[in-house]
């Protein structure tokens, strides 16, 4: 991976930010990382805060639980009469235990696929999924990145994600 980041540089300007008070109020910090292209360009990005990604976290999360509970809705009366007319309640079963992981999974891959790297709580925020290479990610890498998504957001909540953005920097 080609990037650079600037540590000397950016240490002392978030020494600055955390030393540095005008009227009371702190002044914020604002991290960027240096990415730097083939072509030789070098590229410097704002990184999203832990607060930015948490809000557009959360406004994907209500639109993501209105379209599952409207497909939901629609699917269940569909398929009612299938399962009452067999017998079967396995197509409900999953419906209700996989349906809102893989909805969860497909929301987050499909958006960032198809918007170049947003979903819509992250272009609410103005967030972007970029590379560290500069290159622009490929299916594969919005899969993986929808994958661990849906493990980290299961399995604890978000709350190893919370603890990767505040501790590394490159916020990841």
């Amino acid at each position: 991976a080609l990037f650079f980041w600037k540590s000397t540089i950016l240490s002392k300007y978030v020494h600055l930010c955390k030393t540095k008070a005008l009227y009371f109020y702190e002044i914020p910090c604002m991290q960027t990382i240096d990415i730097l292209t083939p072509q030789n360009v070098c590229i410097e990005y704002e990184l999203g805060s832990l607060r930015e990604r948490a809000f557009a976290f959360l406004l994907d999360s209500i639109l993501l639980g209105l379209g599952y509970s409207l497909l939901l809705v629609l699917l269940a009366t569909g398929f009612s009469w299938f399962a009452a007319g067999t017998g079967s309640t396995f197509f409900l079963i999953a419906l209700f235990g996989f349906g809102p992981l893989v909805t969860f999974f497909l929301y987050h891959f499909l958006f960032e696929l198809s918007t170049a790297g947003q979903t819509p709580g992250k272009k609410m925020m103005k967030l972007c999924v970029v590379r560290l290479d500069a290159r622009p990610p490929r299916a594969s890498d919005y899969a993986l990145r929808a994958a661990f998504h849906l493990v980290e957001t299961v399995s604890c909540s978000g709350i190893l994600a919370a603890m990767g953005i505040s501790a590394t920097p490159y916020r990841q």
